[in-house]
């Protein structure tokens, strides 16, 4: 079962998590990516949705990058959770 979602910490956020190596993980963690592609409206709903479920916080996502095809993009949330 998962539970007690944690952040990771403010050094990672300055990196592009799809370039930074993954955490190392404590035991019983594991570290887990989120990846929400769409459009810029569509992107900004789940993660606003999201942060009012208290998932995470708005600014713990990744900027919003183009993905190649014509109003599309993608963010990346990496997250450590604790597992049974």
């Amino acid at each position: 079962m998962i539970s007690n979602f944690q952040a990771t910490d403010a050094k990672s956020k300055s990196l592009n998590p799809l370039e930074q190596p993954a955490p190392v993980p404590q035991p019983h963690q594991e570290t887990v990516r989120i990846t929400v592609t769409g459009s810029p409206e569509g992107v900004k709903a789940v993660i606003y949705d999201l942060h009012s479920r208290r998932f995470a916080e708005a600014n713990d996502w990744c900027p919003l990058v183009p993905t190649g095809k014509v109003g599309e993009v993608m963010t990346v949330l990496i997250k450590r959770v604790w597992v049974d």
